[in-house]
């Protein structure tokens, strides 16, 4: 079983880690206290609750009543692994499907774990061969989603889209297993795939959802706000520059690893003095390691061999969330860089967690239209 020498032994990285995480739940909980309190004040006598389309919880739903199995695209729910396939498949299934997580289930379809982006990233940092099976890998003590805690994971078809998003934003609190996905089974106990919070945000742009309803535009404005007032901004949202850990192009991806695997971050501003140099995700590891790359390959060579548009990636702080919605499942991004209006300067970054935990913070009051 490999061990993770270069995370677990540095004191200095602990309370890095721990600092870090310390700092990020205290402002996630203030965010969501304000929120619910400002809320509370501007629409506990304003607006009386209204009937949702579909089971709703009460008070309404965010997510206007939708389920697991009505919202998210059949394409989260295609892929599974078995105990005994290789981590090298992993990748390659990741990698070429675009999604950040599957299922792993045993020869009956029952689920036995489930294995993500953040797995592949620990996997290559420490140098477990592609050809181990993921079997070894769940067993390792490194994996984010084993067996023993599948539990706080996993969700029914028949869940409530509000009812996942707290619990992504509950692990994500509680900081011990992944949190940007969830494990879909069956009532018989078979899987039916893996929720991602990516997969969420896509459902904020749900057509079907809000084509009937233009009376309200923007389902991150408090019911009834008037044109432009009290619309939530991505600034609101997203993490701000000083909490996004930044590296040069000239580090190798093998540090640039292990400042998001010690922060557990899943995202790394690449920057010099020129600027926004580019992102570095778990999807980064994903392809390095089904591509068998060097850990040691400077991010510069990494970046410029695989060229994307930073525009497709980039967002104004003033930009509405739902924008940034939209920017996220049109170019299948889970992170955005967010900019100074009218400039070009990184004031933050948002993240489709980020989007979630938004979510989350208006749930006590969950906003509805008359039926």
């Amino acid at each position: 079983q490999a061990q993770s020498s270069a995370l677990q032994g540095p004191p200095l990285a602990q309370e890095l880690r721990s600092r870090h995480r310390r700092r990020a739940v205290a402002e996630m909980e203030s965010k969501v206290e304000a929120e619910v309190s400002q809320m509370s004040e501007t629409t506990s006598d304003q607006h009386p609750s209204h009937s949702c389309r579909g089971p709703r919880p009460s008070g309404g739903d965010v997510f206007g009543g939708l389920t697991v199995g009505e919202a998210i695209h059949p394409k989260g729910f295609a892929s599974r692994l078995r105990p005994g396939d290789c981590l090298g498949d992993l990748a390659d299934a990741l990698a070429s499907s675009g999604r950040t997580a599957m299922g792993v289930t045993d020869e009956e379809g029952n689920v036995v774990g489930m294995v993500t982006v953040n797995d592949i990233m620990r996997a290559y940092f420490e140098g477990f061969p592609a050809d181990r099976h993921i079997a070894d890998w769940l067993s390792s003590g490194e994996a984010r989603a084993p067996w023993d805690n599948l539990k706080r994971m996993v969700v029914r078809p028949s869940d409530l889209l509000s009812e996942v998003a707290e619990k992504m934003v509950a692990n994500a609190l509680r900081g011990d297993c992944a949190c940007h996905h969830v494990i879909v089974k069956e009532d018989m106990g078979h899987l039916h795939g893996v929720v991602s919070s990516h997969d969420l945000v896509s459902a904020f742009c749900h057509h079907d959802m809000w084509k009937h309803h233009p009376k309200f535009p923007d389902m991150f404005a408090p019911p009834d706000a008037e044109e432009d007032a009290s619309l939530t901004l991505v600034r609101d949202v997203m993490k701000n520059r000083d909490r996004v850990f930044t590296c040069p192009p000239t580090d190798t991806m093998r540090s640039a690893l292990k400042i998001l695997l010690v922060t557990q971050q899943n995202s790394l501003l690449v920057v010099d003095e020129a600027g926004i140099y580019g992102f570095v995700t778990p999807r980064d590891a994903v392809k390095a390691y089904a591509e068998v790359e060097s850990s040691d390959v400077p991010l510069a060579a990494w970046l410029s061999a695989r060229p994307s548009s930073m525009e497709q990636r980039t967002i104004a702080a003033h930009a509405r969330v739902a924008e940034a919605a939209e920017l996220m499942t049109k170019h299948e991004v889970d992170h955005l860089v967010v900019v100074s209006p009218g400039g070009s300067e990184a004031v933050g970054v948002l993240s489709s967690l980020d989007v979630v935990l938004h979510t989350k913070a208006r749930a006590p009051l969950l906003r509805s239209w008359p039926s």
